[in-house]
């Protein structure tokens, strides 16, 4: 079968070829959708030489944009490809999963950092644990019915929106399957990474996640990254703390944007 495959982009001129090879290389492409956050750079004329269909997002985010893939594909299930990230040879087995019909969303594992050997190494160690399934739609399969029937995905989160929207599709019965068989790569340096992250905490706050757990995480970074400089990389006794450190500020900061926005309101 051939799918609808959406890429969100911004200001991604670097990253986007090598991500659009991957994904006519190993995925059966039905339509390959564009969605531009207002880009400035050549995201929107690389997109035309691989014939995309490009819509823009009018600035309002990126929830907004995966919320318009919704109504724009054509396929019952599509692929959510970002704009920075390489899948394998093996991705498009996501399929199989597909076969129960109380699967309405399934993605690979994606290893932040290919090109760090500390964030790789954190990857890695992350990739072997037990238990940890992160959502993303990052390199995903989508099942369009199940998440229109549940409301489809939130708007107003600048982040974290396949977290919130895993929950919302488990209360209503339906599975969103992490596949930590099937690896994408993800090439970020440390400072790329850590604004990344802290764009995570401030989902975290819009998606009403308490401050006690992003507190106590932060507590116990110092313990915990210990543990990761002698099991995954010595150097995270550093990275791993900044790391925390940078989620919680951003969830500072999103909590002070809400602030303010209410003060301005009549």
């Amino acid at each position: 079968m051939k799918v609808d495959v959406v890429v969100c982009a911004k200001n991604s001129g670097e990253t986007l070829k090598p991500v659009l090879e991957r994904v006519f290389r190993h995925v059966p492409v039905n339509r390959l959708i564009v969605i531009d956050g207002e880009s400035h750079d050549e995201t929107v004329s690389i997109a035309e030489e691989y014939g995309a269909e490009i819509y823009s997002d009018g600035g309002k985010g990126l929830g907004y944009a995966r919320n318009m893939a919704l109504s724009l594909v054509e396929t019952s299930i599509f692929a959510f490809i970002d704009a920075d990230t390489l899948i394998p040879k093996n991705w498009f087995s996501l399929i199989r999963h597909f076969e129960d019909p109380k699967v309405a969303v399934a993605n690979g594992y994606t290893l932040f950092g290919c090109n760090n050997p500390v964030l790789k190494a954190l990857s890695e160690y992350k990739l072997r644990r037990e238990g940890y399934e992160p959502p993303s739609f990052s390199n995903a399969l989508v099942r369009v019915k199940p998440v229109v029937e549940v409301g489809g995905i939130r708007e107003d989160l600048p982040s974290c929106e396949d977290n919130e929207l895993r929950e919302r599709l488990g209360e209503h019965g339906y599975r969103w399957i992490v596949d930590k068989r099937i690896v994408a790569h993800h090439p970020r340096s440390l400072s790329q990474h850590l604004t990344h992250v802290k764009w995570w905490g401030r989902g975290s706050r819009a998606s009403g996640k308490p401050i006690s757990l992003h507190a106590w995480f932060l507590i116990k970074s110092l313990g915990s990254a210990l543990k990761l400089s002698f099991q995954a990389h010595p150097a995270l006794l550093i990275y791993y703390p900044l790391l925390r450190l940078s989620m919680y500020m951003g969830y500072l900061e999103e909590a002070e944007s809400e602030k303010k926005t209410c003060r301005k309101q009549p």
